[in-house]
């Protein structure tokens, strides 16, 4: 195509998601950052799955990977569940099987309700990182001061993936126990 300002030959965007992380992968990998072979270590105990929503908990997730290479868990981005659904189902499966969904909580700055099509089970939502945590709104200030409000500045997120996934035996127990996937 021709860019109508200048007349030059120009090159049309195709990737209309909304910011950046509309145009990530909806799977980001295990983290496992120091392995230059494979996403993740075969031999490493796995620590669940945990699935961001919301372009400022993506980037803030992404900031701390490093502090949670030990933990190996699978971080995958949410941009959209219905753009999510709108892929074939191999795809969907391989970004997130089913037991994935079972084994796995969320990280979000919006309302933890707004993040209903990503808690798969209620004992994942014990562990879900919400603006709303304590159900009521922010009293406001400088982002910092709201973030660390909502628990979700990096040191509260990095505690709450540790937590997610040094409790991962005890969370696959209760799951087995209640037979149950909204359990």
């Amino acid at each position: 195509t021709t860019d109508p300002e200048t007349g030059k030959p120009a090159r049309r965007e195709t990737n209309t998601m909304p910011q950046w992380a509309g145009s990530c992968w909806y799977y980001l990998r295990f983290m496992d950052p120091h392995n230059d072979k494979a996403f993740v270590d075969p031999d490493r105990p796995r620590g669940g799955t945990v699935i961001v929503q919301g372009t400022s908990a993506m980037a803030a997730v992404i900031r701390i990977l490093r502090d949670l290479a030990d933990l190996n868990v699978k971080v995958v981005c949410a941009t959209s569940p219905q753009l999510f659904a709108a892929q074939g189902e191999s795809y969907r499966l391989r970004v997130l099987s089913e037991a994935e969904r079972l084994d796995s909580t969320v990280i979000t700055t919006q309302a933890r309700w707004l993040m209903h099509d990503w808690l798969y089970t209620k004992i994942g939502e014990e562990y879900a990182l919400s603006a709303d945590w304590d159900d009521r709104w922010r009293t406001g200030g400088t982002l910092d001061e709201v973030l660390e409000e909502a628990r979700l500045s990096p040191e509260d997120i990095i505690q709450g993936v540790r937590r997610f996934a040094e409790s991962r035996p005890e969370r696959l127990a209760r799951l087995q126990a209640c037979g149950s996937p909204q359990s």
